[in-house]
């Protein structure tokens, strides 16, 4: 009897053990949520979208453990956000309250904190009904893995996206260390405010525009590029004229103090600006293209209205040669 009673007792224990420790997947998953909800209210820009995101991954949690069934099911869906949400924490641990973000950076959180609302809404669905024979129904289909499949796909995008940006970590510090030692070398260079500075690897060049040589010195002193860069999600076509020489920066620094002081609807209008030491240039909208010879001239010598000079600005400026 003592030996039926000893193999009957651990039996008991096989049985109980799994349950004891079937929502700790969960706990965890809590905990990091609650962590980068916490870190990320020191996060400029970026910040309110990681911890909206994070706050509303926690909720969901919540919700799952209330489930009776299913809810192993999101266990994979749940540490995959949960790895996103400390890839989060890596990539903002070492900045500091004034740092910049690029936009494709923003733009993963934001994408971040819309999928947790669909997927904290999804999930309440499942919990309120979890009784009723339409869910039950719904449950023995593959709706609910299909659903889920779909989040992992979409986490794993975002996360990809993420890793693509930490690759460029180093590009954005060296970034923010020209922009601190920009802003305390042109103190007296107001007009530096009123322009959007990017990134280098914001610019996506498509082709280059044939310049002529300068008549003075033989040489390009600056190249254009016909491509498009992102502002608030979307894609607007840019013409990129970047500087070349030992002394591109001042001679793009001269130019924005002349384009800040002239704003017309036939004057090109200027995006931002870029302070790569690799790379100075200015970005333009709109894909601008060369005139023809024969409207050159009648710019030229045509009657010299405010529309003929603020044309003549626009279509030339490659002739523009010294400032």
């Amino acid at each position: 009897m003592f030996i039926v009673r000893k193999i009957l007792t651990k039996k008991k224990q096989s049985l109980v053990q799994p349950l004891e420790s079937v929502d700790d997947w969960i706990f965890d998953a809590m905990n990091i949520a609650k962590i980068a909800a916490s870190v990320s209210k020191c996060v400029p820009m970026a910040g309110p979208f990681i911890e909206t995101g994070a706050n509303l991954f926690y909720s969901a949690l919540e919700q799952l453990k209330q489930m009776r069934k299913n809810k192993e099911d999101f266990k994979g869906l749940s540490e995959a956000i949960a790895i996103l949400l400390r890839t989060f924490s890596e990539a903002t641990a070492r900045r500091t309250s004034d740092s910049t973000y690029p936009e494709g950076f923003v733009r993963v959180c934001a994408d971040f904190k819309i999928s947790m609302e669909r997927l904290a809404n999804e999930i309440g669905l499942l919990v309120a009904n979890s009784e009723t024979k339409r869910l039950k129904t719904y449950l023995r289909t593959n709706n609910v893995q299909e659903t889920i499949a779909g989040y992992q796909t979409e986490i794993q995008r975002l996360r990809n996206n993420l890793m693509f940006y930490c690759t460029l970590s180093t590009s954005v510090q060296i970034f923010e260390v020209d922009r601190k030692l920009t802003g305390s070398s042109d103190e007296g260079f107001p007009e530096l405010k009123e322009f959007r500075q990017v990134l280098q690897t914001d610019i996506y060049l498509k082709e280059e525009v044939n310049i002529e040589r300068s008549r003075h010195t033989g040489s390009l002193l600056f190249k254009e590029y016909h491509g498009t860069i992102p502002f608030n999600g979307k894609e607007y076509l840019t013409t990129t004229r970047s500087y070349e020489g030992e002394s591109g920066q001042e001679r793009l620094k001269a130019e924005l103090k002349l384009l800040a002081r002239i704003r017309h609807p036939n004057i090109t209008q200027v995006a931002a600006v870029c302070f790569s030491r690799s790379f100075p240039s200015i970005i333009y909208y709109d894909d601008l293209r060369p005139v023809d010879d024969s409207f050159e001239d009648r710019m030229y010598f045509g009657p010299h209205t405010i529309n003929y000079l603020t044309k003549l600005y626009r279509q030339m400026r490659d002739q523009r040669v010294c400032l």
